[in-house]
């Protein structure tokens, strides 16, 4: 029964030649949209605590 070991290794190297660069490619489009959108709203919390929109009294939290 090792013939079926074999034929089983070798069709799961060619599937995986197969499905591993679509697979990566996938994983890549999606950490490039997560950074994205972690870059939109890091950008976007800089700009309102810039504008000081989050904490317009804020004052009093400022040591003097």
């Amino acid at each position: 029964m090792r013939i079926f070991r074999a034929i089983g290794l070798g069709l799961v190297i060619i599937i995986l030649q197969f499905l591993v660069p679509t697979i990566f490619a996938g994983i890549e489009h999606t950490l490039l949209q997560l950074f994205n959108t972690l870059d939109s709203v890091m950008a976007q919390s800089q700009i309102v605590l810039q504008t000081g929109a989050v904490i317009p009294n804020a004052d009093h939290l400022i040591p003097r």
